[in-house]
């Protein structure tokens, strides 16, 4: 079972670099530091509203993710 600090590298990790492989598709190499670090940025911010809209079947499939982890906290509020 992964903790949240190491849920969140791989949060971070998955959704920075899936978006960041379309910026290489459509933009190829000349992607400058600007749009790789928002290219990056923007995955993790993609990745977290999945894991949100996915928390439920997340849950029922327990399937680890900074929300379902965080639900016996209670600090995630979903109802």
């Amino acid at each position: 079972e992964a903790n949240a600090t190491e849920l969140l590298r791989i949060t971070c990790f998955k959704g920075g670099t899936s978006v960041l492989a379309d910026q290489f598709v459509t933009a190829g190499t000349s992607t400058t530091v600007r749009e790789f670090c928002f290219s990056f940025v923007f995955g993790i911010a993609l990745q977290l509203v999945d894991d949100v809209q996915d928390f439920q079947s997340d849950l029922r499939d327990n399937h680890q993710t900074l929300m379902t982890i965080e639900k016996d906290k209670r600090r995630l509020v979903y109802r």
